[in-house]
């Protein structure tokens, strides 16, 4: 969609010399973190076993952390929230979906407001392993779907408010490690986002905690 009002070049300007050094920071430390959680998830060996997934439905709620990995704009996920859910076949391989908010952040400069938020549905294809005794389940995945960013602004001097919608396609991969409490079971999980989209926050890596069912 197109925007309603957009900001002007010293306005975005102005945001970009605003941002800190600390933010750069916090992008690095949690790409890091993210590195190291994947190699130790690839380092753990996969026993021939059935997972605890293997012929399920599973549905989970999600508290997640997404930050914007370009450098210098303003990150449009923050905290969010998530649903997920699908069947694993006996064959182990997965299929499901999952809808996902985030409320973003906001940055006032020069008596001018501006905020991002962002959302995504997302399909869902993976293969479930069982680590363990049957305890733990990693599953990689990949994903592909919708997305869309809005950024709203408002402008002190005129009192103007709008709006810009940037929808888009947007695909990643990550991978989820579930542990097993009888019907019930709870995780964390890891992924990387890319937007097919001309902006300035297409990239981002999100890691969240879930909980969740099987039925």
């Amino acid at each position: 969609m197109q925007s309603r009002a957009r900001a002007p070049p010293s306005l975005v300007r102005a945001l970009d010399a605003s941002l800190t050094k600390g933010e750069t920071e916090v992008t690095l430390r949690i790409q890091g973190v993210a590195a190291a959680a994947a190699l130790m998830l690839l380092s753990i060996p996969a026993i021939a076993q059935t997972p605890f997934t293997q012929d399920k439905v599973t549905a989970s709620g999600r508290v997640m952390y997404g930050l914007n990995l370009q450098a210098g704009s303003l990150n449009p996920y923050a905290l969010g929230l998530g649903a997920r859910g699908g069947y694993t076949m006996s064959n182990n391989i997965y299929a499901g979906g999952s809808l996902d908010v985030f409320f973003g952040t906001s940055k006032s400069v020069l008596g001018n407001t501006i905020d991002s938020s962002h959302w995504q549905i997302m399909g869902e294809g993976g293969y479930d392993l069982a680590l363990g005794q049957d305890a733990l389940v990693l599953r990689p995945l990949g994903t592909l779907g919708l997305s869309q960013h809005a950024v709203g602004y408002c402008f002190e001097e005129t009192g103007d408010c709008g709006h810009n919608r940037n929808t888009a396609i947007v695909f990643g991969f990550g991978a989820n490690l579930m542990y097993n409490l009888g019907s019930f079971y709870a995780g964390g999980d890891v992924r990387f986002n890319w937007l097919l989209a001309d902006v300035d926050e297409n990239t981002s890596i999100i890691l969240g905690g879930l909980a969740g069912m099987t039925f």
